[in-house]
């Protein structure tokens, strides 16, 4: 992490270090193999990555990667290179996880995000681009998809609608995860728990318990809250 105090090796060496024992230790019985590749530099690297991968004898493997909507449009030449470098053999790539967060700039500057709305229907196209550039090579679909925040405790019925519409223009509700469930995690000390316990947006407990998702999905206990709209 940025704010670590370790200072880490090449993470393209720890990289080709790590494929080479899970290609030593780890049979596949005939089944194609899925690694997931974590990290911020496996997408910040990406062509050298795809080097590392066709320098090794690997069986056919699918690659999963995460990426920022931003850096994905910022490292599509990369990508597009890296995927080039794959297309003659067995393996293919998969964007298991992007934060697209929401459609709406408004919302993601509360998020503070870092990016407008008009970044991420540019990462979607880029998306969209790839599939067909690259059949067969790349995939965002399979396993994961695009990660929302729909609902936060000052979302107003006009910014869901806006969500839902640039959805269904752009026939993404499959691989919109958490379309109707993505609710803002809150938690003590983030600057919008403050602002929530300000406007009295905090309350005791959720009406229904499947509303905390946080517990059920092993995270911190996180702050119950309410719309401001009613």
């Amino acid at each position: 992490p940025p704010n670590s105090s370790y200072v880490p090796k090449d993470p393209i060496a720890l990289l080709e270090i790590q494929l080479r024992r899970i290609r030593a230790t780890s049979p596949t019985f005939g089944r194609r193999q899925r690694i997931r590749l974590v990290g911020e530099p496996i997408i910040h690297n990406i062509a050298k990555v795809a080097d590392c991968i066709g320098s090794l004898a690997f069986p056919p493997t699918d690659f999963l990667l995460d990426s920022r909507a931003d850096t994905l449009v910022r490292v599509a030449p990369e990508l597009r290179r890296a995927l080039k470098t794959i297309e003659a053999s067995s393996h293919t790539l998969h964007l298991c996880l992007i934060g697209i967060e929401n459609f709406c700039t408004e919302e993601l500057v509360r998020f503070n995000k870092g990016i407008a709305a008009a970044g991420n229907l540019a990462a979607v196209r880029t998306l969209f681009e790839l599939e067909s550039e690259f059949p067969g090579r790349f995939f965002f679909r399979e396993h994961g998809g695009l990660s929302l925040i729909t609902f936060n405790p000052w979302t107003t019925p006009e910014q869901l609608d806006l969500n839902l519409a640039v959805v269904e223009l752009l026939n993404l509700e499959r691989v919109s995860g958490k379309l109707f469930s993505g609710r803002l995690r809150m938690y003590k000390g983030l600057p919008l728990e403050l602002r929530a316990r300000r406007e009295g947006l905090v309350v005791q407990a959720y009406d229904d318990p499947l509303l905390d998702t946080a517990s059920r999905n092993f995270y911190e206990d996180e702050i119950p809250w309410r719309f401001k709209d009613p």
